[in-house]
């Protein structure tokens, strides 16, 4: 590439103004290696009391020899590499390229912009970055900056020699990805006067002013669509024609595989939507969207997602959860995710013969009975279920070697789908990528139980699989996988149990002890992450992402297990599930959390959570998440009875709920709940920390899947992004809360904060009615209704990815309040109004303190110090406990 061939003709130029970042580049192809190190076991830093936010785990071996390069190489400058895309000004102030990745990866992209400076001289940036940066300015190199601290942000000032004419800026921006990995740039200018940053490369300038705007603004027309085409919005017509690609990807866990989706259409000049075509066989979820912009040479990329649910209404299920187990088997056999639980529920409904070859009355059979085994300590092989009680075949000289490709012949009538989940499933646990602990558990299951309906060859590809995996971090080993967090140290510790039973006398390649010694190791550092759960509870309270992988160890061992250990884990299941029936309304499980992401929160029924809920209550959608749910459906657990009336509270009543999770009381969590409308908080906290991903308001309508509100504070600039916190999940800096039945507090300080707003989400789709008047915001789904209002103006978004869910309040000092309830049948929001009339919200800045005033109730005060008080009495939380509180009040229906 030759960024400056014909000078600055043609070029587009931005301003950059004092303050503002460079986010004009244009950008290679990303360049990925795979990057190890050499295999070591790692220090053992789990301490078993879980946190939300990032555990400094030490360097791996893949950052100790990432280290030993950097010191020693030599950077030189690349010139002749294409134009991938161009990133614009609009949507971040940073040049983001943070993702996932599953295996140790080095990355490295080059970036180049013309810096055109109001006259020539020395020009001061101040530089920050997640990895590290070399920096050439007209082919002479400026700055080395490689802290490549992992997702820790760094930051120098610099000075960059500008020609008064315009400088060419090359940049190479590296990093070393260990599963998430935020990497970033931000270059923002020191200078006295602006900038102009220029795009090379040989686009059109007016072509890419098009698309800037075109990807900042792009947003799905709906939050859900329910069939037709996936119609994409923007606020200014395009300009020209412009060529719109989409890529609807696996969810995280597969991206390796291609694209479920693709489609490609053609945005007219004048246009302000575009309609992709081809829906039809997509399944329904929150899927992740990548999007090309293309004029001519110009190409710029923008990643987004939206949701696909073809019914809003749940379908009848099955009056008795047997019934609706063996429901929750065929969905997920037939259209199940490519995962391993979906092998697992085709074997559980059909045996060993492919789903391809079961009869309709096969589809109704359901799975045999585990009987526990004998003993908590024994470390006998475990029983497959009747009637594969003849144990595992394969091994010894007749293993398959692990040069065949992964082939795995499951016996002439068997199906390719569930030879592809296996044989992927194989490759994600040899290759030890991260997460492959939560594919090994329902594995070990699968061999467990139908060890002996499957060839031989099959048998011993999964034998060998096992046995030279990494089972914990005093393993050697050269990964990325995540051993640290509540989720992982469970599913961890649950595989090597269970390898260590199926597998006693044998000998586990990485450790160098035989399945008895795993097992017996196992058993031990399972009572430690018992202990911890029980006296502390969960750091990823009521989390929908992370539940159902709780489920995948804990459904496991209450199938595999017994004893003590059983019996420890019936208990927290039965605590689980009572946790999700007071956060589950219309069939869908949402509440505060202690671990969100977008994916989760956006996605209404389509987590794999409320599938659950579906399942166990009967109410509810079932979708393509596999990762525990036929763990569920095949096993014989019963969540305990009357929770039902939890999950759907009957009419004129109310439920108030009250109890703590996380190390150190990190959650006290308060509920309440209706028939038609939940609020579910989160209270006290941490006010003024920075936060990760703690959710810790949510309001909950029962008419519409998708009716849904929450305030937070954004953690990052860019509405489609995934940092942690994010936009929308998460808080940028945490907030003071305080909840009393059916009214929420909130206190915002948002000093030296990134973004100078908090905002609420409100989708469209979901709601009957929403109106702003007055600075009340008043929600209606059905008969549910609930009014927010701020002691700053609430503006509703009008543009951009925000429009049509998004209204925010500015300030750095702000108070929230949150009021739900019931309307009479047939009431609109102008019944709301009017008892608002008496309803008023009173903040104090300087004491950081609100109060909130309503006729006939009591006045509640939210102190940023001191915490709640409600008729001037400090309000005491009623339940320091991990087993919830519930009452059941009478509740008023406004007139």
């Amino acid at each position: 590439m030759s960024a400056r061939a014909k000078g600055n003709d043609g070029m587009a130029f931005f301003p950059v103004g004092p303050g503002e970042t460079v986010t004009a580049w244009a950008l290679s192809p990303l360049d990925t290696a795979y990057y190890p190190g050499k295999p070591a076991p790692a220090e053992d830093r789990v301490n078993y009391r879980f946190i939300n936010g990032f555990v400094d785990v030490g360097d791996l071996p893949c950052r100790v020899a990432w280290w030993a390069e950097v010191k020693t190489r030599k950077v030189e400058l690349e010139t002749d590499w294409p134009v991938d895309t161009v990133n614009l000004p609009g949507f971040n102030r940073r040049l983001e390229f943070s993702g996932f990745w599953h295996r140790p990866t080095r990355l490295r992209r080059w970036c180049c912009t013309v810096l055109v400076p109001p006259e020539g001289g020395d020009c001061r940036f101040r530089l920050a970055t997640c990895g590290g940066v070399h920096i050439w300015v007209d082919g002479v190199l400026a700055i080395k900056f490689e802290p490549f601290t992992r997702n820790e942000e760094q930051a120098t000032e610099i000075v960059l020699p500008l020609k008064s004419g315009g400088s060419e800026v090359v940049m190479l921006s590296e990093d070393l990805a260990e599963r998430d990995t935020n990497w970033y740039v931000e270059l923002t200018s020191l200078c006295d006067e602006a900038l102009q940053a220029g795009v090379p490369g040989g686009a059109n300038a007016a072509d890419l002013a098009t698309l800037m705007r075109l990807a900042a603004d792009v947003r799905p027309e709906r939050e859900v669509f329910t069939g037709g085409p996936l119609v994409l919005a923007f606020d200014t017509p395009a300009a020209s024609d412009v060529t719109v690609t989409a890529k609807v990807q696996q969810s995280v866990h597969m991206r390796h595989k291609p694209p479920l989706f693709t489609a490609r259409a053609v945005l007219d000049a004048g246009g302000t939507q575009v309609a992709l075509a081809g829906l039809e066989g997509l399944a329904g979820g929150y899927h992740p969207l990548d999007l090309t912009f293309e004029i001519g040479e110009a190409r710029v990329e923008r990643h987004v997602g939206f949701a696909l649910l073809r019914e809003t209404v749940p379908p009848a299920r099955a009056a008795d959860l047997q019934g609706r187990k063996r429901e929750a088997l065929a969905f997920a056999a037939a259209h199940g995710d490519l995962r391993v639980g979906r092998a697992l529920a085709m074997l559980a409904m059909g045996g060993e013969a492919g789903l391809s070859h079961m009869d309709s009355e096969s589809l109704l059979e359901p799975p045999p009975p585990t009987p526990p085994l004998k003993g908590e300590g024994d470390t006998e092989t475990l029983a497959p279920p009747s009637p594969l009680r003849g144990g595992v075949r394969g091994g010894g000289s007749g293993e398959a070697s692990k040069n065949d490709s992964y082939a795995i012949a499951l016996g002439g009538k068997a199906d390719d789908t569930l030879v592809s989940i296996v044989s992927d499933t194989l490759t994600m646990i040899d290759e030890r990528r991260d997460c492959s602990d939560f594919v090994m558990v329902p594995l070990l299951w699968l061999y467990g139980a139908y060890g002996e309906a499957l060839p031989a060859a099959t048998a011993a590809r999964i034998r060998r699989s096992v046995l030279d995996y990494r089972y914990w971090v005093d393993e050697p080993g050269n990964d990325v996988m995540w051993f640290w967090s509540e989720n992982h140290v469970l599913c961890f510790h649950v595989s090597q149990y269970l390898a260590g039973r199926l597998l006693p006398e044998d000998t586990f390649t990485a450790s160098g002890r035989t399945g008895r010694e795993q097992a017996a190791l196992a058993a031990e550092r399972l009572g430690k992450w018992f202990g911890s759960v029980e006296a502390h509870g969960l750091a990823e309270w009521n989390s929908a992402a992370y539940y159902p992988i709780d489920f995948i160890g804990l459904l496991a061992l209450q199938h595999w297990a017994d004893g003590a250990l059983r019996e420890r884990t019936e208990k927290l299941l039965d605590r689980l599930f009572t946790m999700i029936a007071l956060h589950t309304l219309g069939g869908v499980s949402a509440g505060t959390m202690g671990r969100a992401y977008d994916k989760e929160l956006r996605a209404g029924p389509l987590t794999e959570l409320s599938p659950f809920a579906t399942v166990a209550f009967g109410t509810g959608w079932l979708n393509n998440g596999v990762a525990a749910l036929p763990m569920f459906a095949a096993g014989n657990y019963t969540p305990p009875q009357g929770l039902s009336r939890y999950a759907s509270p009957p009419e004129g009543r109310a439920l108030i709920a009250h109890y703590v999770q996380g190390y150190d009381n990190a959650a006290k969590l308060a509920l309440y709940k209706r028939a038609a409308v939940q609020l579910s908080a989160s209270v006290d906290g941490t006010p003024g920390q920075h936060g990760h991903q703690q959710h810790v308001m949510d309001i909950l309508f029962a008419s519409h899947p998708f009716a849904r509100a929450w305030i937070n504070h954004p953690g990052e600039d860019d509405p489609w992004g995934h940092h942690r916190p994010s936009y929308w999940a998460g808080n940028g800096v945490m907030p003071r809360v305080g909840s009393h039945e059916d009214a929420l507090l909130m206190l915002y300080d948002l000093k030296g904060a990134r973004v100078d707003f908090t905002h609420v989400y409100a989708p469209e789709d979901g709601f009957d009615e929403r109106v702003l008047k007055d600075n009340w915001l008043i929600l209606r789904a059905g008969r549910g209704f609930a009014a927010l209002t701020a002691s700053a103006p609430i503006v509703k978004v009008s543009e951009g990815p925000g429009a049509g869910c998004e209204y925010r309040a500015y300030g750095r000092k702000v108070a929230w309040a949150a009021l739900v309830g019931e309307l009479p049948q047939g009431a609109d929001t102008s019944t709301v109004a009017k008892t608002l009339t008496g309803t008023s919200l009173a903040f104090d800045a300087g004491a950081m303190r609100a109060t909130l005033t309503r006729t006939g109730r009591a006045t509640l005060v939210l102190d940023y110090a001191r915490g709640l008080s409600v008729d001037g009495t400090p309000f005491v939380f009623p339940n320091p406990g991990l087993e919830p509180l519930v009452r059941e009040i009478a509740a008023p229906v406004l007139s």
